[in-house]
């Protein structure tokens, strides 16, 4: 039984990345942009090196990325956390919903995403699909570590464990990996289309992930939706080095406590 279900997570994993590669191919009209930059490591780390300033040293995103664990220490600290989670499991959770989750979740398996991710960028380098591969990879490589000291720093416990309350270094649940490591491949397919249906439902899939972790009961909401805010400001800022010599208006939807959405709008000359 665990051999046959080992099995279907790969074969799940593969179908999403074939998924996104036939998109990418189907609609091959130019309304993506292309790095169009020949290979070489060096270059490979000097955009790694400048999203990396981008990230940690821009006054602008540090505000962002305080504004997003404050979001989550709110909804940690308080009743909503448990709140989310009752009204989920009470009215939303089915055999539907847990059958959609076992996909929903597969982007956010890093062991597969990863290797998928670095198969599209070495092989189909110099195709759409290695560009959003490449993109991809540098978003993963800049949030990543800031991803895994939260997940610590904070401290906080799955559904199944306790509370979703600050606890410092006693735990390691604070951000879910599954909604960073998901988001990030969406988020990154959606900044490359012109088109903004395209965009919008990129943007929706790109949550799954999170959500999937919700329904599981494997994340707290606070948990799932740093995760994916972490994505998306780490997706974020490989689109601010790729495209620093043009102004660019970047969009962040910061959900707040209660039942209020706040969408953040800044924009960079």
């Amino acid at each position: 039984m665990a051999q046959n279900q080992k099995e279907g997570k790969k074969i799940r994993a593969i179908s999403w990345f074939f998924l996104i590669l036939c998109m990418f191919i189907s609609v091959s009209d130019g309304s993506f942009s292309l790095a169009g930059d020949d290979f070489s490591l060096k270059s490979e780390l000097l955009k790694i090196k400048s999203d990396y300033s981008e990230f940690y040293l821009d006054g602008n995103n540090l505000l962002l990325l305080g504004l997003g664990i404050g979001v989550n220490g709110i909804s940690a600290n308080t009743h909503l956390d448990k709140d989310i989670q009752n009204a989920y499991s009470n009215h939303v959770k089915s055999s539907t919903t847990d059958d959609l989750s076992t996909w929903a979740k597969q982007p956010g398996e890093g062991l597969y995403t990863i290797p998928a991710l670095l198969g599209g960028y070495i092989f189909l380098r110099d195709t759409p699909v290695g560009d959003w591969s490449q993109r991809s990879l540098r978003a993963l490589a800049v949030g990543g570590p800031t991803t895994l000291f939260l997940q610590y720093a904070i401290g906080s416990e799955s559904p199944q464990d306790g509370g979703s309350g600050w606890k410092p270094f006693q735990s390691h649940n604070a951000v879910s990996g599954h909604a960073f490591v998901g988001s990030v491949p969406f988020i990154t397919a959606a900044q490359m289309f012109d088109n903004i249906g395209l965009k919008i439902v990129l943007y929706g899939v790109s949550i799954l992930p999170a959500v999937s972790r919700i329904n599981d009961s494997q994340h707290y909401f606070s948990q799932a939706f740093l995760g994916w805010y972490l994505g998306l400001l780490s997706c974020n800022t490989v689109y601010r080095t790729d495209h620093k010599d043009k102004e660019t208006i970047s969009i962040y939807p910061v959900p707040i406590a209660g039942n209020g959405l706040a969408v953040v709008i800044m924009k960079r000359f």
